[in-house]
């Protein structure tokens, strides 16, 4: 713990030693006091107590009443005032601490001492005390005195805007730009104080405008100057002034980022704004220079020159920027571009070339430069070079797709242009290789095999094709082109019947495929085949005429190219039971019927062997009979049974009188 006497035993040695000192100088100090000293020396002795008990003592109560003793005998001792007043601020006597303020002010000769003194007592009002009015006063009083005390100027500054009292601050920033006339930087900053009460408080933003210019032009460097004057006179739409204003900032400053910038935002001013393009245009290429080649400068300049059709420094500018461009699709665009500009514009198409062959070279799948160089080679009939782009553009992408477009553009060059079949061929089942079923590649494939009569290879094609189709009608078209290809191309009609059958799997009742697959067995000789394609096609049909028909055919398969006689006499019975009256069916049912007893090339005369054919035959009269309309179309039956009676039996008489009487054939038959 502290003592009244400020001596505690924490103290360290060295404070304990100082305040064994002061205790004993008070102790003196006192002694001398009691024995009643002049006036003068009292207050001194008074004075040097309070110190003594302010400072190591620590007694601010005692310091306080000293003070205060020695000032009762000396009121304009100076140290006495400044220590008598920081007791009572330290102690919060404010209210008797104001006049020691005036005391020492009356005290004190020095005109800038008085009025850091006011600007003290108006601290002291204003903050501890709360009494703005009066800290007003004597901030007002410091800057009479010294109208330089930037302090004071500043509290009556805020003091005054506080209070809205604007016609006052303006006089008081006035009066002191004006006192301070010999130093630029100063009076410059007073004004660009004015200039933004009179923006902000007065709402005049004209009368701001016209501030800022004096403050710029008293001190070029005044902060916030610049940024404020460009503001407002962007805001009013002053162009010009502001492009002067631009223009002074360029010229001031030395970084050469900020004069580019300035000189900018002039291009911009002058073709956004005014529309002067030449302008602009001189002002981009002085920033151009000062930043070495920028490249957000260059991209402004190049649309200045498109603008005003200046194309060769436009390629220029271009070419600058193809160097500082390192992000490789721009720097591909900007190539491309400088190759478009020499081509449509400047008509230079070898250097159009050249530069779309280093945008390749860049990045060989680039779609516009090969499209351009494309065009140029193909004007210029430069097949060779065309070739190589495109080989070039293969080996570039990823895209299968845009591989197999290329390779389909190669042979299409080879086979009209250079007429090498043999690697526009190549080239295409390249790409159908890459892209199955690609559809340009495909049908150059087709014309091509079709051409050389490759007609293997086509069938493999076709196959391919087949395998690949979503729906069923490509497949049954693919698989009949097969089909005529191994009939007619070919000679292998044999071969096509897989093809054919292969179409009935997918739809069984396909017609076409039906008489395909007759036709090609009918030429292949394989004659079953074609009676199992005749009998299909009668199960499908509906129509009793073109069944019997059918069915007949099939019945003539059987019995000339088969040589199957019990398969063609029941195919022929079939005939009949549908329709007996079919004439054309009877007299080859007929012959059927007698060839079959034949035997060893050699009729067998026996009498069993007789009755078993008249057996055979009344069956077949029979058969013929029981239709319904038998008795009225029995000539082809009648003529069948007289054949066969006239050359096996010679029953002529018998033959000839039943015929008269119409008696039936199977009796006559069954009785012979």
């Amino acid at each position: 713990m502290t003592t009244k006497l400020g001596v505690g035993s924490d103290q360290a040695p060295e404070q304990r030693g100082l305040a064994d000192r002061a205790l004993k100088l008070k102790s003196a100090f006192s002694a001398e006091l009691e024995n009643g000293p002049p006036p003068e020396r009292a207050a001194r002795l008074h004075y040097e107590l309070g110190r003594l008990y302010e400072g190591p003592l620590r007694d601010e109560e005692q310091a306080r009443d000293h003070y205060l003793k020695s000032l009762a005998v000396n009121p304009d001792h100076v140290p006495t005032l400044h220590g008598t007043r920081r007791i009572l601020i330290a102690r919060r006597y404010f209210q008797d601490a104001v006049p020691l303020y005036d005391a020492e002010i009356k005290a004190t000769g020095d005109a800038r001492r008085k009025s850091m003194l006011l600007y003290e007592k108006g601290r002291l009002l204003e903050d501890q005390m709360g009494q703005s009015r009066d800290a007003r006063g004597a901030y007002a009083a410091a800057l009479e005195l010294d109208q330089q005390n930037k302090s004071a100027l500043k509290a009556l500054e805020r003091l005054q805007h506080q209070g809205s009292e604007h016609a006052h601050l303006v006089k008081t920033l006035e009066r002191a730009a004006n006192a301070v006339s010999n130093d630029p930087q100063h009076r410059a900053a007073l004004i660009g104080i004015r200039a933004r009460l009179a923006e902000v408080a007065e709402r005049d933003e004209p009368g701001a405008i016209e501030h800022w210019q004096t403050a710029i032009n008293t001190d070029s460097h005044t902060p916030g100057a610049l940024v404020s004057l460009k503001r407002l006179l962007y805001a009013h739409g002053r162009w010009q002034q502001l492009i002067d204003v631009l223009q002074r900032e360029a010229a001031s400053t030395q970084d050469k980022e900020s004069r580019a910038l300035a000189l900018a935002r002039i291009a911009r001013i002058q073709y956004d704004r005014l529309g002067n393009l030449d302008g602009a245009t001189v002002a981009l290429e002085r920033a151009a220079q000062e930043t070495g080649d920028d490249p957000l400068v260059l991209e402004s300049l190049a649309r200045l020159y498109e603008t005003g059709k200046k194309y060769a420094l436009l390629t220029g500018v271009l070419e600058r920027l193809v160097d500082k461009t390192t992000i490789a699709n721009q720097r591909v665009g900007l190539l491309h571009r400088i190759g478009q500009l020499c081509e449509e514009r400047l008509e230079d198409e070898d250097a159009a070339a050249a530069w779309y062959r280093r945008a390749l070279d860049s990045e060989g799948g680039y779609l516009p430069a090969l499209q351009a160089l494309g065009a140029l080679y193909t004007r210029e009939q430069r097949w060779l070079p065309l070739i190589q782009m495109h080989l070039g553009e293969v080996e570039s992408v990823s895209d299968d797709s845009r591989r197999a477009a290329a390779l389909a553009r190669i042979a299409a060059v080879y086979e009209t242009k250079l007429g090498d079949v043999t690697q526009a061929r190549a080239h295409h089942e390249r790409a159908a290789l890459l892209v199955p079923g690609y559809g340009p590649s495909f049908k150059a494939l087709v014309r091509l095999l079709s051409a050389s009569q490759d007609f293997r290879a086509l069938v493999e094609l076709y196959d391919q094709a087949i395998e690949r189709a979503e729906t069923n009608e490509v497949k049954i078209t693919y698989l009949f082109k097969v089909g005529r290809i191994y009939e007619d191309a070919l000679n292998a009609p044999g071969a096509a019947l897989s093809a054919y059958r292969r179409v009935l799997e997918i739809d069984p009742g396909h017609l076409g495929a039906i008489h395909a697959w007759q036709r090609a067995a009918e030429r292949a000789g394989m004659y079953k085949e074609l009676v199992q394609a005749l009998e299909l096609e009668a199960e499908k049909t509906t129509e009793r005429r073109d069944v019997v028909a059918l069915l007949h055919r099939a019945a003539e398969v059987f019995d000339e190219n088969i040589h199957d006689r019990d398969a063609a006499l029941l195919r022929y019975r079939k005939v009949l039971a549908i329709d007996g009256g079919y004439s054309t069916m009877q007299p080859v049912a007929g012959r059927t019927c007698s060839q079959r007893t034949r035997l060893n090339s050699r009729w067998i005369p026996r009498a069993s062997t007789r009755r078993r054919c008249c057996t055979r035959w009344a069956s077949c009269a029979r058969s013929a009979s029981a239709i319904p309309h038998a008795r009225s179309n029995t000539i082809g039956v009648q003529w069948t049974l007289t054949r066969f009676t006239r050359h096996r039996f010679g029953r002529w008489r018998a033959i000839t009188a039943s015929a008269a009487s119409g008696t039936s054939w199977c009796g006559c038959l069954s009785s012979n």
